[in-house]
């Protein structure tokens, strides 16, 4: 059960986010380069050996927290996509240590911001840990042994949850003594996802109320966890393999050409990647109104078009949309323009050149357009309950 993260000394020491999109360590080379190592280990053995780092302790006898090893440059941000991972060990040896109570081992990874106003200096006052556990405590069901993945959620000095089942007969010959733990980040939705190539997904964390700003940056941080009982020396914990990815935002812009005879002033986009639950939030707050087509994948790309001057129709706009948030397979010349009219969805159509990724019309006015396709009656009606706005448009027309 990992404690709060000591961070005191990385907040003074801290480096920005260096110009990379992939950053990886398999803990065979200098390892200052990568990783600051925080928490006092006292006697216990916490070093780089046969490229792995590794953690031992003669006893633990009473809370014993293990290092906390925080990447100095990969620190993404609130407002970012990324994805990181690394390969946990826990021996098979330690299912047979004696069956002595209150004792669990840890190998984990942690992500955690630290707020302006959290109650003491030397924690995140929120954080997900999440990790493989090995051990004999109360909370994992008084078994010996018992090996699991350990999630906990912690806001504000509480945990939000704890704990979830080893999958598998952890004493059958299918037990796992390494496993890839990953943890990534939507910065649309603010949802954290642990899971792991062996087990897929373990949980997700709804980042939303952890009070981030999209500059505000997160720590990411493998760490060793013990308690009650010593690590042998001949199977230490063991971490290896870590790697990280900031994911290429989703892009879109729009190129004007303006038809009327006077200039209107600058040209304002404002591109934005919305799930089902986005459309939902946005149609909720008077954006505009239920999508009458078909969002192309999973995300809708929309464009909030305005000018700072008198628009003199009309204008001839070039969406340049983001291919790769269209689904494998799908035909670029199925792209629709769709206009919201402040009263209605207009489909302005469309000549695509999917070659150069855009999608070009002609409009009178601006406001919120959205790059999708024209659906079948059916499958529109489909669509809808996949959404699951098909309730919601019934209430609205027995309203309207």
């Amino acid at each position: 059960m990992l404690k709060p993260l000591a961070v005191a000394v990385l907040l003074a020491t801290g480096q920005p986010a260096i110009a990379a999109t992939t950053w990886s360590y398999d803990f065979s080379g200098n390892f200052d380069d990568h990783f600051s190592q925080m928490s006092d280990v006292g006697t216990a053995v916490a070093i780089q050996s046969g490229g792995r780092f590794i953690y031992s302790a003669d006893s633990l006898d009473t809370s014993g927290d293990g290092p906390i090893l925080v990447h100095q440059h990969f620190m993404p941000t609130f407002g970012q996509s990324w994805t990181t991972q690394i390969d946990a060990t826990i021996p098979l040896s330690l299912d047979s240590l004696p069956n002595v109570k209150d004792w669990y081992m840890e190998v984990g990874l942690a992500v955690g911001y630290m707020t302006a106003n959290s109650s003491h200096d030397l924690s995140l006052s929120h954080h997900l840990s999440y990790g493989l556990e090995i051990g004999n405590m109360a909370d994992l069901n008084g078994t010996h042994p018992a090996r699991k993945y350990l999630g906990e959620n912690y806001v504000d000095e509480q945990d939000i949850w704890d704990d979830a089942p080893y999958p598998g007969d952890p004493t059958s010959q299918t037990s796992l003594e390494t496993v890839t733990l990953q943890v990534s980040f939507d910065n649309q939705s603010k949802i954290l996802t642990a899971s792991s190539t062996q087990f897929g997904q373990f949980v997700t964390v709804d980042t939303s109320n952890w009070g981030m700003k999209n500059a505000d940056p997160f720590l990411v941080a493998p760490f060793f966890s013990a308690e009650g009982y010593g690590v042998p020396a001949n199977a230490p914990l063991a971490i290896d393999n870590f790697s990280a990815t900031l994911n290429a935002d989703p892009s879109g812009t729009v190129v004007p050409n303006f038809l009327g005879g006077n200039n209107p002033g600058n040209l304002f986009v404002e591109y934005g990647v919305h799930d089902s639950n986005g459309i939902l939030q946005l149609v909720s707050e008077g954006a505009f109104g239920l999508p009458t087509f078909m969002t192309p994948g999973t995300q809708l790309q929309l464009f909030d078009v305005s000018v700072n001057g008198v628009l003199d129709a009309p204008v001839e706009l070039s969406f340049v949309y983001d291919p790769a948030l269209l689904p494998n397979g799908f035909d670029e010349a199925n792209l629709r323009v769709f206009h919201w009219t402040g009263t209605e969805w207009e489909n302005l159509g469309g000549v695509v050149d999917a070659a150069n990724n855009t999608i070009t019309v002609t409009t009178n006015s601006l406001s919120p357009f959205a790059i999708a396709a024209v659906p079948e009656p059916e499958t529109y009606a489909l669509m809808l309950a996949g959404l699951g706005l098909v309730g919601f448009a019934a209430r609205r027309r027995k309203s309207a």
